[in-house]
């Protein structure tokens, strides 16, 4: 059976089981599964410039072992509604964040929730939402209007 993880908006409640791809994404799993120990309380960003994406910029204390060097594994430029894809971006790596994280690493850990999503290259795809894409959703496109809202993302017992 698949390890599942879930995915709570924590003003609505509203709520998202994800399973994850272990055979297709083995190593990304594993360090997915162990920055998941402790759930993750972040702020859901709405990233518009690449289409319906519910992006979580990892706290500190989620990173856990070492993301250098991971294999670009089930990687896909068409992501489709439901894709979860985790990208590491050493410091100084990337403009593409705010100026308060060009000098520290980012650890990019997102979901696709609509079909517009692009890709600005191979995006590594480690889990999948099976339930609750569609409320998950809603509550990512109310961050457009309303600005940023607080999620928790945690393991489910196996």
């Amino acid at each position: 059976m698949a390890k599942k993880i879930e995915i709570v908006a924590l003003e609505s409640g509203a709520r998202a089981v994800a399973e994850l791809y272990e055979k297709e994404a083995p190593r990304i799993c594993e360090l997915m599964w162990k920055c998941l120990e402790r759930p993750m309380v972040t702020q859901g960003i709405q990233a518009m410039w690449v289409g319906r994406e519910l992006m979580f910029l990892m706290p500190p204390e989620n990173q856990k072992g070492d993301p250098t060097g991971l294999p670009s594994e089930n990687a896909t430029q068409y992501l489709l509604p439901g894709d979860i894809v985790f990208k590491y971006y050493p410091p100084h790596s990337t403009r593409q964040f705010h100026d308060d994280f060009r000098d520290k690493p980012v650890w990019d850990f997102y979901i696709i929730y609509g079909p517009d999503a692009m890709s600005g290259g191979p995006a590594p795809v480690w889990a999948h939402v099976v339930e609750g894409l569609d409320d998950l959703a809603r509550e990512a496109a109310k961050i457009r209007e309303e600005g940023l809202k607080p999620y928790r993302v945690s393991r489910l017992p196996e």
